[in-house]
């Protein structure tokens, strides 16, 4: 079987993802197995630098914990749950945020959030994991109440996360892959040492990715039009079809060159706040026979709605001398 960080290298490059793919990377659980659980949460931080998780391991205080079974399943959720196998940190927090802890050398590096709603009405309990805004996990959990003071007695958490993807129906029962946790403090915070990636950053992450995927998209294709016609597009209508210049979050441009025979810019324009926007120059290098291409994709360094503006002098002599300007960042 290919192994589980093959496959996630190959779903980085994916709009849509999942949660826990820490949970495989590390430790060796297929993708298969985890379903679309599996297939997330490492995947967000962009994969640059990033060290594969070993799970949290720093120590626990001994608290003496004073839960109930009469306590409000909502109440008694919150706070530190650690699993053993596969070794996993949950912090459940009010206001619906979830927390997934990952460390490095030993030490809490990363807390990802996601978002989590209860009922417990039902039998067995539900519960709804939101990756983001279009994409929810609907799974079931099972709490098991505490009657005594005893700090050796620890609530346990029963909560089925094998074979579930977003979109899936909810599971009817436990598997016997269910995972177990048990409360090893009532804190609903992250370490401070933590560094947060939040819902709402992880979002924008996803809709920039798409952008990015689009452009690339884009720049085939205007490959493929310099291939029949021996220029470029100028317009996104001559190349593309059924492909609309606009999506919810960004705005899709083409800026011809001089000469149609030298280039083509192609810009994605952020229509939200909180969006990078993106600029692509594809270019040809004069004599070569067949034509062969280059393509340079700049991001602006922060959000913004006005994409950057390429260096370059047209026609292309060099790849090098095609510069992202100051305020933005090169992608290839």
């Amino acid at each position: 079987m290919q192994s589980v960080i093959a496959k996630l290298l190959v779903v980085q490059s994916l709009v849509v993802q999942s949660l826990v793919a820490q949970v495989s990377r590390s430790f060796g659980y297929s993708l298969r197995q985890w379903g679309g659980i599996a297939l997330a949460l490492g995947c967000v931080s962009g994969g640059v630098g990033y060290v594969p998780p070993t799970w949290a391991k720093e120590p626990e205080p001994t608290q003496t914990f004073t839960i109930t079974a009469a306590e409000p399943i909502s109440e008694a959720i919150l706070g530190r749950w650690q699993a053993q196998t596969p070794p996993m940190t949950l912090i459940f927090a009010p206001e619906g945020k979830l927390f997934l802890l990952l460390d490095a050398d030993g030490a809490v590096k990363l807390a990802e959030e996601i978002r989590y709603r209860l009922n417990p009405e039902t039998q067995p309990m539900q519960i709804d994991l939101m990756l983001n805004q279009d994409e929810t996990i609907t799974t079931i959990f099972e709490l098991t109440p505490i009657h005594t003071t005893s700090p050796q007695e620890k609530r346990q958490l029963r909560l089925e996360l094998a074979h579930v993807a977003p979109g899936d129906e909810r599971p009817p029962a436990f598997t016997d892959q269910v995972l177990v946790f048990q409360q090893t403090s009532r804190s609903t915070t992250p370490p401070q040492a933590a560094a947060i990636q939040g819902f709402d950053q992880r979002q924008n992450q996803a809709r920039e990715r798409e952008a990015q995927l689009y452009m690339g998209a884009l720049a085939q294709a205007q490959e493929a039009f310099y291939q029949r016609f021996a220029k470029f597009a100028a317009t996104l209508e001559e190349f593309v079809v059924g492909i609309e210049p606009e999506t919810e979050f960004y705005r899709y441009m083409v800026v011809p060159a001089a000469n149609p025979k030298w280039g083509v810019t192609l810009m994605a324009q952020a229509k939200v706040p909180g969006l990078r926007s993106f600029t692509s120059l594809v270019f040809t290098h004069p004599g070569d026979t067949p034509p062969q291409f280059g393509t340079t994709l700049c991001q602006s360094a922060r959000p913004s709605s006005i994409p950057p503006t390429l260096l370059a002098q047209m026609p292309v002599q060099d790849p090098q001398q095609v510069r992202c300007p100051i305020g933005a960042q090169a992608l290839n």
